[in-house]
């Protein structure tokens, strides 16, 4: 079976009669939306949950730190102080009417754990590495990078393997760290009064 076509059969027989059923509004929305996620798929190289509704909702959480939000004049709504805009924007650019793959950190280095001290290096280290992926827009005062959805595909498929990277990397550094704070601690416990 041909799932485009089938929803996009769909779609023309909800919008043929909407005007007289208006009940179907539902089923032309669930339609219209998986043609719209079979479409990223297909142009972008970019597969998400069947059910997420591009057409109901205007955000999809991938994960804790990724996801995608639907942009109409952000430049405007940051003016207006209403909508969707990127708060502190390295060029000061807004998105206009389109999907962007946002990541962002809120929180910086704290991703890694407690140790944010002997963390912000590894941190400013990753988030760099995020960076040679050419987002779109940088908001480097809130650790947030934005690619439109035709450049998001690398980004998207190779996020959570840089992530994994980068904790893994951290675990054996927090350990070496543990270890010299303790016998930093041993020594100064040894000396005599």
């Amino acid at each position: 079976m041909n799932t485009k076509k089938a929803y996009q059969d769909i779609l023309d027989v909800c919008s043929k009669y909407s005007s007289e059923l208006g009940d179907v509004k539902d089923m032309e929305d669930v339609a219209r939306g998986h043609l719209t996620v079979i479409d990223w798929e297909e142009k972008y190289g970019i597969k998400v949950s069947e059910s997420f509704n591009p057409c109901k909702w205007d955000y999809y959480r991938v994960n804790d730190f990724m996801m995608f939000s639907y942009f109409k004049d952000a430049k405007l709504c940051k003016k207006e102080g209403r909508g969707r805009s990127i708060g502190w924007e390295d060029n000061n650019k807004q998105p206009e009417d389109g999907w962007i793959l946002s990541i962002g950190f809120s929180t910086g280095a704290y991703i890694f754990g407690d140790d944010y001290d002997e963390q912000t290096n590894l941190f400013q280290e990753f988030f760099q590495e995020l960076k040679t992926y050419n987002p779109d827009f940088v908001d480097s005062q809130n650790h947030d990078l934005y690619w439109r959805i035709e450049n998001a595909k690398n980004i998207y498929l190779d996020f959570n393997e840089i992530l994994k990277k980068y904790k893994d990397k951290n675990a054996s550094e927090l350990k070496n760290r543990k270890i010299k704070k303790l016998k930093q601690e041993l020594e100064s416990l040894e000396k005599p009064l």
